[in-house]
């Protein structure tokens, strides 16, 4: 299979495809979550953990 992609290369253009991407990545993470085969409750501490460790992550990269 082949991808052809036109990245941008304006900032703006940039920052759009970056939040296209994070928007795509995060609903499949809550499709993820979602499928599984568990209750409402623990999908939650699942979704909580996760953005735990995202904010603790993205406090790495902006040092």
């Amino acid at each position: 299979m082949k991808i052809f992609v036109n990245y941008p290369t304006d900032e703006k253009g940039i920052k759009d495809l970056s939040k296209a991407v994070a928007l795509f990545h995060a609903t499949l993470c809550l499709k993820a979550v979602d499928d599984l085969k568990t209750d409402f409750n623990s999908k939650k501490k699942i979704i909580k953990k996760i953005l735990e460790i995202t904010k603790e992550d993205l406090k790495g990269t902006n040092n």
